[in-house]
């Protein structure tokens, strides 16, 4: 049967993680079998998870691994360190899912209808229809290779704390201009980089991902991911066969915003000194 390996991470938001187990066991499940890894940063919260797991009526066809990592990981970090293991444990899938649990599915054939595709052996990385709750699609998210200017000047904006608060007055002034226009979802295509909040890769990619990701705390996934598919001569797709909704309820939000800045600074210096001469 087919595999599909799911990587989530749960920091203090144990309830948003038991509603995404929830999302994952209304969906159809025919042709493949779901392996979900749930990487937490204490011992608490597992067993808070498995206590919950434990009184589910959880169809055979779903398996769920809850590992404590005893630190915070960050994001991407956290999802693969449970993946590795399940790769370990359950051999290589067809597909994996890097994803935030605060998402909702809009339809429970989401993943039927994906294994049904038949994308191109070079397509490393699927990106779906993404509408979050400001009503905006959020991908095609980076539709062409950002220049290293752009990113050295964005580093420089993330370095100060006046300068990326008036980035973000004007991002938000942006954003709230595009939201009034209710874009329409646009048809499939190629494209450099997928929105970070739900994103499905081939075995090769995770294996490039993982043994560069370390370099990353938080923040610049979907850049790394871009390059990491560019350098390989690969390609990363957004899918509008279906559609993701997220909730953008994110646990960063409650982290110190010089936290954040510097996460971000840290993750352009890594790309731009390893993907840009």
């Amino acid at each position: 049967m087919n595999k599909i390996l799911i990587g989530v991470t749960c920091f203090y938001n144990e309830e948003e993680v038991e509603r995404y187990i929830l999302e994952l066991l209304k969906q159809e499940q025919e042709t493949f079998e779901f392996v979900v890894s749930i990487t937490t940063n204490n011992q608490n919260s597992k067993d808070v998870l498995l206590n919950y797991f434990q009184g589910l009526n959880i169809n055979k066809s779903i398996i769920i691994r809850v590992y404590n990592a005893d630190q915070n990981l960050g994001y991407l970090n956290a999802c693969l360190f449970g993946i590795k293991r399940c790769v370990d444990e359950f051999g290589i899938p067809d597909w994996i899912v890097i994803s935030n649990t605060d998402i909702e599915f809009k339809e429970n054939s989401f993943f039927s209808k994906y294994m049904q595709q038949q994308f191109d052996e070079d397509i490393w990385c699927v990106g779906p229809a993404i509408i979050d709750n400001s009503t905006q699609y959020r991908n095609p998210y980076i539709k062409v290779r950002p220049s290293k200017k752009s990113l050295q000047i964005k580093k420089i904006i993330y370095s100060s704390a006046f300068l990326n608060s008036l980035f973000f007055r004007i991002a938000s002034f942006y954003r709230k201009t595009k939201e009034k226009k209710q874009l329409a979802m646009e048809p499939s295509c190629d494209l450099y980089g997928i929105y970070g909040c739900f994103f499905i890769i081939n075995y090769s990619c995770y294996e490039a991902l993982e043994a560069v990701s370390k370099n990353i705390f938080m923040y610049g996934e979907e850049n790394l991911l871009g390059e990491i598919v560019r350098s390989k001569k690969k390609k990363t797709y957004y899918w509008a066969g279906s559609l993701v909704y997220h909730n953008n309820n994110q646990v960063t939000e409650k982290v110190p915003d010089k936290k954040k800045r510097k996460w971000k600074e840290n993750s352009l210096k890594f790309i731009i000194s390893n993907y840009y001469k």
